[in-house]
């Protein structure tokens, strides 16, 4: 096959394990679209002991890959890719357990699974576990190490980086992963259907939760010298499948479309195909109407902008962290706190501003009142005469004042004298009584009551004179009273 690509339009370099040959060739840029090119490829011989392919007739038929199959080709930014067909690596659904969590066991306790599972495994294989959420069922992938070794020895040999080792399902389910909507994916092998996704879902966010290998009946015949080629019809077959998987999970019963990317090496798609399968086209962010319904457009997909998965082997691309929602929380956070401290400072320093100031301020400077004068010095005895008028408790004095009932005493009249002139005491207050009793005996008796009631400290007889009354002679007489401010 003669090739003529110029210097700068290799975009990518593609060495392609199937599950009965190898083939190599290029992604170029042709005609300004991203074109898949083949340049070789070699047949793998049937092992009659097990009456499929084997490992070790893949190694012994990696001797007949040319010495440098990319002979005349070169670029400073394309890297060498590996596709695996999904036959050469183990393949798992690995049910959760606690020592998923921690790395150390996490190694054996699927290795046992997969064993459990009839997956022949050696200690040296690549393990891979994809990052499903904690307590979910996760998917695991055996990456064996000879090929693993091969692979890095000829892109060593070629001069090659080696930019990514992925399996069919991962690299077709990578390519598509942004292109689209669909939360499930089939592709289309010479022996098999895969169904890959999440059905239940709405979109590709949960990632790859099951994978489900159906094996297709075909009818074979020969296409141009090649081993065998589906030359019947593609959607009885697709139907069957779809109806095992529907009664096998009814959860994908609820999936009203499954794009289907036929990864065969020439077989042709149909082009109806059974409800609900549709050929794969792409999606938004497609370029030049890019689809990817054949192997070849995959190849030139995944060249481009294919992300990161954690099912593969080697991948140079950086993978993007599921950490970096919650390491910009805390960082969200940390900044709140950063912000609240440096306020609360500020009005710390505020404050201790403030104190300083009024520390260093000079105290207000304290002005005597200026002295009364003689008129003034004149009214205070009628200003203080007032006061003690307005203060004067009167309903307790009058209740105090009221006589018993076996006392003949009547209470004329009650006035406030003022600071009483036989108090020893210079804050004393009284009051003058004016009260007549028939008997002197009852004025005495009355007298002595006032003296003993509170707030009184004590009453003394002031004068008394006997009057004439209605009936008879009165003694009329005045009592002063003294108790405390």
């Amino acid at each position: 096959m003669n090739i003529d690509l110029a210097a700068g339009q290799v975009q990518a370099f593609w060495l392609i394990v199937r599950s009965q040959a190898i083939a190599w060739g290029v992604v170029a840029a042709k005609g300004g679209a991203a074109q898949w090119v083949p340049l070789g490829s070699v047949e793998i011989p049937d092992d009659p002991a097990r009456g499929r392919v084997s490992l070790d007739a893949l190694m012994q038929l990696a001797s007949s890959v040319p010495a440098n199959p990319f002979e005349g080709l070169s670029s400073s930014t394309a890297g060498l890719h590996i596709w695996l067909d999904d036959a050469w690596v183990s393949v798992g659904a690995i049910l959760w357990s606690d020592a998923l969590v921690r790395e150390d066991e996490a190694g054996l306790q699927v290795r046992a699974q997969l064993k459990a599972q009839g997956h022949e495994l050696d200690p040296s294989d690549l393990l891979r576990l994809d990052d499903m959420p904690y307590g979910q069922p996760r998917l695991a992938l055996v990456y064996p190490a000879e090929i693993l070794t091969w692979v890095k020895e000829r892109a060593h040999a070629w001069s090659l980086r080696l930019s990514s080792v992925r399996s069919a399902s991962l690299a077709v389910w990578a390519a598509s992963f942004s292109r689209s909507a669909s939360p499930v994916l089939a592709l289309l092998r010479n022996d098999a259907l895969v169904l890959l996704g999440a059905p239940g879902t709405k979109t590709r966010k949960r990632g790859m939760t099951e994978r489900h290998v159906l094996p297709l009946t075909w009818q074979s015949g020969v296409h141009g010298g090649s081993r065998t080629v589906a030359v019947a019809p593609l959607k009885d077959g697709l139907a069957a499948c779809w109806r095992r998987q529907v009664l096998r999970s009814p959860v994908w019963s609820s999936v009203n479309s499954v794009p289907v990317v036929n990864i065969t090496s020439e077989a042709p798609m149909a082009s109806e195909l059974p409800a609900p399968f549709v050929r794969a086209e792409g999606g938004a962010g497609a370029v030049d109407d890019e689809k990817l319904g054949t192997l070849g457009e995959v190849l030139v997909a995944l060249s481009g902008r294919s992300q990161h998965h954690a099912l593969d082997a080697v991948c140079d691309h950086k993978a993007r962290k599921r950490v970096l929602v919650p390491m910009a929380l805390i960082g969200i956070l940390a900044l709140t706190l950063v912000t609240w401290q440096v306020g609360k400072n500020i009005r710390a320093e505020r404050a201790l501003s403030s104190a300083i100031a009024q520390y260093r301020s000079p105290p207000p400077q304290h002005t005597d009142a200026p002295p009364l004068t003689k008129q003034e010095l004149q009214r205070v005895p009628a200003i203080n005469h007032a006061i003690r008028q307005l203060n004067l408790p009167v309903h307790a004095l009058l209740r105090s004042l009221e006589p018993p009932r076996d006392l003949m005493v009547a209470v004329l009249s009650v006035d406030s004298v003022g600071q009483s002139s036989s108090s020893a005491s210079g804050g004393a207050s009284s009051v003058r009584i004016v009260a007549q009793a028939p008997h002197s005996a009852d004025m005495t008796r009355y007298v002595a009551f006032v003296a003993d009631r509170k707030p009184f400290t004590g009453a003394y007889l002031r004068r008394h004179e006997w009057v004439d009354g209605p009936q008879q002679k009165l003694l009329r007489f005045t009592v002063e009273a003294t108790w405390n401010d």
